[in-house]
């Protein structure tokens, strides 16, 4: 198989078998490679395993941190061809949310953003988008986006309620707040 058009049984490595519930948190996929999530000790560790390459699967990068164990929390890992970006909650010792992206080309993981949650409730959502021009993500009502290789995110858009889920499709980034139960439609930043 090739990985994209049916499943690869696989022996589970490492990551794998760390993260069976309750600590495997996200899943993504490019290209060329799947990656999954597993919280271990005080860090977060991002596992790859290459398409069509059984017995692939290996660490990736990790960076200091948890993982909240909470229902909508699973899409806090994407990817593209270039990298992958992570929306890391509940690091030790304090309540702040962050941002990585890990760059494939540099092997090098930068933090893209450092804020505190929206509130001291740990159970607040995760959700991190990509398109073609960069990474979206909320934290609260407040959504951020970072372009592709920049070190700079930015707030870019206020909703009416906590940022439940959010999609860009290229030309627009479409929000799902929980207050409302409505979504809410943007056109992307230039």
């Amino acid at each position: 198989p090739d990985g994209k058009s049916a499943f690869e049984l696989d022996v589970p490595q490492f990551g794998l078998n760390l993260s069976v519930a309750p600590n495997f948190k996200s899943i993504a996929s490019n290209s060329s490679a799947t990656f999954w999530v597993s919280t271990v000790g005080n860090s977060v560790m991002v596992f790859r395993k290459t398409h069509g390459l059984p017995g692939s699967s290996k660490p990736l990068f990790s960076v200091p941190g948890s993982y909240s164990d909470i229902p909508g929390s699973y899409s806090a890992v994407v990817a593209t061809d270039s990298a992958v970006y992570i929306h890391v909650d509940a690091h030790p010792n304090d309540n702040l949310r962050r941002v990585y992206r890990h760059s494939f080309a540099t092997g090098q993981t930068t933090l893209l953003y450092e804020q505190a949650r929206w509130t001291n409730n740990i159970t607040s959502y995760m959700k991190i988008s990509v398109d073609s021009s960069g990474a979206y993500w909320g934290n609260g009502s407040q959504i951020f986006y970072a372009a592709h290789g920049s070190n700079t995110a930015q707030s870019i858009a206020t909703v009416a309620g906590i940022v439940q889920d959010l999609f860009s499709d290229g030309t627009a980034l479409y929000v799902y707040h929980i207050e409302n139960y409505e979504i809410f439609s943007s056109p992307l930043p230039n």
